[in-house]
């Protein structure tokens, strides 16, 4: 099974095409999104990216799961401030 939070560094990454980027963006290391993206990659047992010198591509698997994963994380934003309204 895989986690939000390693949905949401693909997200991240396949939008910024740069790991660099990507782990600024998230607050987190380059080393820590390379480790969110492998375990999402040996879960799925393929390659979701294309690294090269000018940064990073999606897979044909790759574009599968970070479809699915923006819904799956716009989804658990918006539970999040259904809550916070409902707490309110």
């Amino acid at each position: 099974m895989f986690h939000l939070r390693q949905l949401q560094c693909a997200v991240a990454l396949a939008e910024a095409g740069s790991f660099g980027i990507a782990a600024q963006k998230l607050g987190i290391t380059p080393s820590g999104l390379t480790q969110s993206i492998q375990r999402l990659e040996q879960h799925y047992d393929t390659a979701l990216f294309m690294r090269s010198r000018n940064g990073v591509s999606l897979t044909p698997t790759g574009e599968i799961v970070v479809n699915g994963a923006r819904q799956i994380v716009q989804r658990a934003v918006s539970i999040e401030r259904e809550i916070d309204l409902a707490n309110s």
